[in-house]
């Protein structure tokens, strides 16, 4: 059974306004490919200046930068240029970690810079597979910075089948380390951006993309379809079964013989969720968001009470380019990755499980299929407000606690956004207006 398969090329006419020419000889609509990796080759040439790269891209993230190295003849006669011309491109494109449809963008990047628009491709593939089936799901907490995961993530950590490992502010997340393992080396050679065949092993502290897998890999079937394929495949088995080991070991220490998911943080989307859904099907995963306005005057005092700043914010950054940069694309991100996945996943607002705890957990553990008896929830309520989880394994002090926090009683950071900096009040409907009404914020 083929692993992808090419539904859609397309080539943009504005290409013509700075290049000579672009042509995509391989892949062609249709075409059907048994390997995790898709193979780019064409050319190119610029009108006015040379073209230095092809940038394969997708949501607006650079996947690879493949160089313009080597001359074709024909190109050189049908275009009237010197036939030493560098316009060669060949390009090896990773699919494991990308959505299972997906369009990758391909942009010619110029000399001078600037970068064309060229064309795209269009993929439908399998789902990544492997010869291991795992005991343990993973439940994935997707939310942002100050938005409450640290508590959550106690409750989460109280209940006896669920593993977290009890550690305040309980942000271990080693699955994602594996998976994220898995999509690094399993990425074909990128000799521009990642490990060279001539230094790699110069670097004790790094790893990066295997140098060895190239396109002459890509000349014979079977040594393509061992790299590939195979070798993905026992990353991915390699990678499950690592998790699975540590979080089974994980529950023994904490006396938890009936777990049934493992939880992790994920900060500020990116593509380990999507990873994860698909090596995982049973999987769940909680969307916990908050009051944008509010999450955005909580982490600009907790960054004034520890002395320095966090959050992705950049320094020097003004309050307003704050607010307008990596607030919004945080914001903007939560919410097409709810948009994305909201028929499989639950949502978690911050203001629910402060003021109604009881129902907010509830709902929570119906939807993973857990005991949610009222007796459950109220034990591990009763765990969750303590400054420290008193369980088997857990260990930490509650000066951690104190410091993370920024105003004793969680319900007055309700709605703190309205009582405190007037700046924030008069950019926060204009920044995050779209998210919030998606999450049904007023």
């Amino acid at each position: 059974m083929a692993v992808f398969q090419v539904l859609d090329v397309t080539l943009r006419p504005e290409r013509h306004e700075r290049l000579l020419g672009f042509e995509l000889d391989a892949p062609r609509i249709g075409h059907k490919g048994n390997v995790y990796v898709v193979h780019l080759i064409g050319w190119t040439v610029g009108r006015d200046v040379p073209v230095r790269a092809l940038e394969i891209v997708q949501h607006a993230r650079v996947l690879r930068v493949v160089p313009i190295r080597g001359p074709r003849a024909e190109v050189a006669e049908a275009l009237a240029i010197p036939p030493e011309t560098d316009c060669v491109f060949h390009g090896l494109v990773n699919l494991v970690g990308l959505k299972l449809d997906t369009t990758l963008t391909l942009q010619a990047e110029l000399a001078d810079g600037t970068r064309v628009l060229a064309g795209s491709i269009t993929i439908r593939r399998e789902p990544l597979q492997t010869d291991y089936e795992p005991s343990l799901s993973p439940l994935m907490v997707t939310t942002l910075g100050r938005s409450g995961s640290t508590w959550l993530m106690q409750l989460l950590a109280a209940h006896p089948q669920i593993v977290v490992f009890r550690r305040f502010p309980y942000e271990s997340a080693p699955a994602k380390y594996w998976l994220h393992m898995l999509r690094v080396l399993s990425e074909p050679a990128n000799l521009l951006q990642s490990a060279h065949p001539d230094s790699f092993h110069n670097d004790l502290r790094w790893v990066g993309a295997n140098p060895f897998h190239d396109e002459r890999v890509y000349e014979q079937p079977p040594l393509e379809n061992w790299f590939g394929r195979s070798y993905v495949e026992r990353l991915a088995s390699f990678s499950k079964r690592s998790i699975e080991d540590w979080y089974l070991t994980l529950a023994r220490v904490q006396e938890q013989p009936g777990a049934v998911y493992f939880a992790e943080k994920h900060l500020w989307p990116n593509y380990l969720p999507v990873l994860t859904w698909e090596l995982y099907p049973r999987a769940k995963e909680l969307f916990l968001v908050r009051d944008f306005r509010d999450m955005a005057r909580s982490i600009m005092a907790f960054d004034q009470k520890r002395g320095f700043t966090g959050f992705g914010r950049p320094d020097g950054a003004s309050d307003e380019d704050y607010l307008r940069g990596e607030l919004h694309r945080m914001a903007r991100d939560l919410q097409q990755s709810w948009q994305t996945r909201r028929d499989r996943a639950h949502l978690v607002r911050y203001e629910d499980l402060v003021l109604e705890p009881a129902r907010a957990l509830t709902s929570m553990l119906e939807y993973l299929g857990l005991d949610a008896s009222p007796e459950t929830v109220e034990a591990v309520l009763a765990h969750g407000r303590e400054d420290v989880l008193h369980l088997p394994g857990s260990s930490h002090e509650p000066t951690e606690v104190a410091a993370h926090r920024t105003v004793p009683d969680p319900r007055a950071t309700i709605g703190r956004w309205r009582r405190e900096d007037g700046s924030v009040t008069a950019l926060a409907d204009e920044v995050f207006g779209e998210a919030l009404a998606e999450f049904g914020y007023s």
